[in-house]
Formats: C-alpha cells, structure tokens, sequence
C-alpha cells in the first residue's frame, strides 16, 4: 500500500491542529456550516471563521450552497465542502482516513470521475488496484507543491479533476508507455473498455493529449489503438 509512503513523504510538515480536524471532518461529512464545525469539533467560532477563511483562499474548501438561518432569516449561512485539492491533502496528511475511502468517495462523487465510478470498479473486483493507484497519483500532484506546505498560490480544482482522472485511470500511461503498461495499469483500462462513460473519457483524453504533445504522436497512436481495439 501507497499509504506509508504518504505519510513519509510528509511526515516534515506541520499543519494546525484545528486546519486538519476541518479538513477531515469535511472529507467524511459535507457540506457543513461554521457554526455546526466549532460545534462538532468543540472549537471557538472565530478560530473556525479564520481558518475557514484561510482554506478559502487556498482553494482547499468552497461554499457547497446557501442558505437562510432558521434562527434569524436576514442571515444567510454558508455551506462548506473540500475541492478534490483539500481532500487529496488531507488524504495525505491523514493515513487513516483511508479506511473511509469508500465511504469518501460516495461522499465526493460528483467531483471525480474515479469517485462516480467507484462501485463499478469494486463490482469488477479492482477496489485495491484502484486505491493503490489514487494513492500514488496523489503523491504525484499533492508532495513537494501542497499548497497547506507554503504555497502561496491556489490551486484550479478542474485541473486537479483532470490530472487525477487521467492519471488513476491510465491516460498517462498510454501516453508514455503505448502498449507497454503494468498489469493494474492494464486491469483498469480493460474495465474502461467496458463502461462506456470511461471508454469515452479515456479516448477524449488521449486525443486532448495528442494535440498538445505532437513530439509523442506515435506513442499516443499507440495508445489510441489499445483503446479502440475492445473485447
């Protein structure tokens, strides 16, 4: 498993007590208020409100929606979740959360292809794959530039949708590798060929990256003909 390496890759860095309880509690229960975070982790509302604000700057949580206060209709209360970029850091930081990924990923589905697919790839017996193959994709796009780590740029979740769906379900791989892919690699991109949102999405991405990497047409190509060529 992906998850000792995680943790050593960022065992260095230090993130307030409070920024990873918010984080966590998000990455199992979304959406939530302010208020029903100081109350469910026990915290003072203003250390929740600048830390909240904080995590919005960076562009780890967003307002899910909005909505009136029963208390008091004049205020409108806002409802928090992570972006994919806040639940792959916590993810990282947290090892144990792993054991709620599939709950995780039902929570979060409509933020990633992987997610929404979830249940097909453990009915076709790729759970584990699939989790192995998460965990290592998001080494790769979260240690070194997390932004919680001093980055002081924020980061676009529609990039990090698709740089995770592309990686975990192999686009990569084609792209480099052609027909030359490891054993999961290949497990996941035979249930792609199966499930046609995925088939769709995998060729869509081939082709996205063929017109941006002329120098590696030929690999590409090769590519391309592995996921036309269905069973």
């Amino acid at each position: 498993m992906e998850v000792d390496s995680i943790r050593h890759a960022t065992r260095e860095f230090v993130v307030p007590e409070t920024t990873r309880a918010i984080l966590r509690h998000l990455a199992l229960k979304r959406p939530c208020s302010m208020y029903s975070l100081a109350k469910n982790l026990e915290k003072s509302y203003g250390n929740i409100h600048s830390n909240i604000r904080m995590l919005a700057d960076l562009g780890l949580i967003t307002v899910e929606y909005k909505r009136k206060s029963e208390k008091n209709r004049k205020i409108e209360v806002k409802y928090y979740r992570l972006t994919l970029d806040g639940l792959f850091d916590i993810l990282s930081l947290d090892a144990s959360l792993w054991n709620d990924i599939d709950s995780i990923a039902d929570t979060y589905k409509e933020q990633s292809l992987i997610f929404q697919k979830w249940i097909y790839f453990k009915e076709n017996g790729l759970r584990n794959v699939i989790v192995d193959t998460l965990q290592r994709a998001i080494i790769s796009l979260t240690v070194g530039q997390t932004i919680l780590y001093g980055s002081e740029q924020t980061r676009d979740e529609a990039l990090t949708k698709r740089g995770i769906d592309s990686l975990v379900l192999g686009c990569h791989a084609l792209q480099n590798k052609g027909k030359d892919i490891s054993p999961d690699e290949a497990k996941i991109l035979e249930a792609c060929k199966r499930d046609e949102t995925l088939h769709m999405y995998v060729l869509e991405e081939l082709r996205s990256l063929e017109r941006l990497n002329k120098q590696n047409l030929h690999k590409i190509k090769e590519g391309l003909t592995y996921m036309e060529t269905r069973s």
